[in-house]
């Protein structure tokens, strides 16, 4: 069983994670407008989207450089 299974999964999967966690308040602010909120709500989730990915992708970037450096190979 390998050391530090959550830091391998990040460094692994974490890009897929964090492009999925942007696209996440993009479809509940298209689901907001279809169910009748303004329109305005779309835009809110476009920024909310961008912000979170920005935010998981770097994350992601740090927990792969924390791997690189910091982890015996």
């Amino acid at each position: 069983m390998p050391q530090y299974p959550m830091l391998h999964f990040i460094g692994k999967f974490g890009g897929w994670c964090a492009g999925a966690a942007g696209v996440l308040p993009l479809l509940a602010a298209v689901w907001a407008v279809a169910a009748g909120f303004p329109a305005g709500w779309l835009a809110v989730g476009i920024l909310a989207g961008v912000a979170v990915f920005v935010v998981a992708r770097s994350y992601v970037e740090l927990v792969r450089v924390m791997i690189d450096m910091l982890l015996p190979k």
